[in-house]
């Protein structure tokens, strides 16, 4: 033992203990157990800097946050998720990876094209990771000598990354049909594009921020998304004691997998048209390279929606076979601002797994019996997680579009005169 050293200081045994069962968790071929991985333990591990660095910021995003910081334009990069438009033949996406060199101090950082498999998982590992780990990482900070390091909190050196999550999230070349105009890969698959994902989250978490300290703290009704994996396992979601009585679980509802029925609140956010255009169509930029920075605040509505299951069928062919297809049909109204005639609308859907077995949602808001924006999103976790659903919304191919998120309340739905006759 050191001088001075204390045996209150020799915690070496149990956190190797908790290491090894961690690691043994890991390689386990059984979903329940991997299901029991303890919270706590992941939480301990991204508590150091380093894990955090190694492990969550090998994405695109924190690829363009490296090259600012380090006050150099990436001369080629391309999104994960590049559409045959850009290129591309045969209708597949390249999905080609940035590979860095190791910056020294005082020289040229330059990405580089790299096909290597793994190295193209890597990233969409490590934007999976991160949202759902689910404390975004929203500035940069340069470290002379081994490149930037990354922070929660700003400080005087950092940058923050929501402007580079933002220019990935409005551009609108990043809508196709290969994506299905959603937070998918470009290749029809319906895989998760968790870059998109990512900045949807960074954008989405920097905007409520802003919200809050706009209109001050009693904005109860906004997750903090300030604890780690909170949410982000099947059947998380736990629906408050209720406060009138309730029925028996109708027999379709009982047989639904998702729990749909019940009321959710929901953000929207979207640029001003004028910037949208200005931002994707007054600068020319090549279709391998992603647009620049942008720092231009959007709009933001927090709406309420109450939905209810209408109809449970098979999956088609299309989809991931394990859980059925879930159609839902209720209302949307404006909660912020209140006059929002937008926010107020019949909406419809459908929730069913993708092939790779992530929950897919989609939906479409109705005014005056028209379709006029449709929303696709992931719901982080997996079936009936508390953390919700992170996506998109569109309105046709030419735009507009931005970044969206909801979650649920609770199972109750406070019917009024106006609901009854659009459920």
């Amino acid at each position: 033992m050191a001088p001075g050293e204390t045996k209150k200081d020799l915690v070496w045994e149990s956190e190797l203990s908790k290491l090894v069962r961690f690691h043994k968790l890991l390689q386990s071929d059984d979903i329940e157990t991997k299901l029991s991985l303890n919270i706590q333990c992941l939480s301990k591990l991204f508590e150091s800097s380093s894990n955090v660095q190694g492990l969550m910021c090998s994405s695109l995003l924190f690829a363009l946050a490296k090259a600012e910081t380090l006050n150099k334009r990436p001369r080629r990069i391309r999104a994960s998720s590049d559409s045959e438009s850009m290129g591309v033949s045969g209708g597949q996406s390249s999905r080609v990876p940035l590979c860095w060199d190791n910056p020294q101090k005082g020289s040229d950082v330059s990405p580089r094209f790299t096909t290597n498999y793994p190295e193209r998982r890597i990233r969409q590992m490590s934007a999976k990771l991160h949202v759902l780990y689910g404390v975004p990482i929203e500035y940069a900070r340069h470290h002379y000598g081994d490149g930037p390091r990354y922070a929660l909190r700003s400080d005087l050196k950092a940058r923050a990354t929501h402007p580079y999550a933002r220019s990935l999230v409005y551009d609108l070349r990043r809508y196709t049909d290969g994506t299905l105009f959603g937070p998918f890969m470009d290749d029809y698959s319906q895989d998760a594009d968790w870059e998109k994902l990512e900045a949807i989250m960074v954008v989405l978490s920097h905007n409520m921020r802003m919200y809050v300290e706009t209109f001050g703290p009693d904005v109860a009704v906004l997750p903090r998304w300030d604890k780690p994996f909170a949410g982000a396992s099947p059947h998380s979601f736990v629906s408050p004691p209720s406060t009138i009585p309730r029925n028996p679980a109708l027999p379709l509802e009982a047989q639904d997998p998702y729990n749909v029925t019940g009321t959710y609140m929901r953000v929207v956010c979207f640029l001003d048209y004028t910037d949208l255009f200005t931002f994707n169509f007054m600068t020319e930029v090549p279709n391998d390279q992603p647009r620049h920075p942008l720092g231009t605040e959007e709009a933001f509505r927090l709406i309420e929606m109450k939905i209810k299951i209408t109809k449970i069928e098979p999956p088609s062919e299309d989809d991931g076979q394990a859980l059925p297809i879930v159609r839902f049909k209720g209302t949307s109204a404006a909660v912020r601002p209140a006059w929002d005639p937008h926010a107020v609308s019949i909406i419809r859907g459908l929730v069913r797994l993708t092939p790779e077995g992530e929950v897919r949602w989609t939906s479409w808001s109705i005014f005056a019996g028209e379709e006029r924006y449709r929303s696709e999103g992931i719901q982080i976790g997996g079936p009936q997680s508390a953390r919700g659903v992170l996506g998109t919304w569109d309105y046709d191919e030419h735009g507009p579009a931005g970044p969206t998120c909801f979650w649920k309340t609770t199972d109750e739905i406070k019917e009024n005169e106006s609901d009854d006759e659009d459920f």
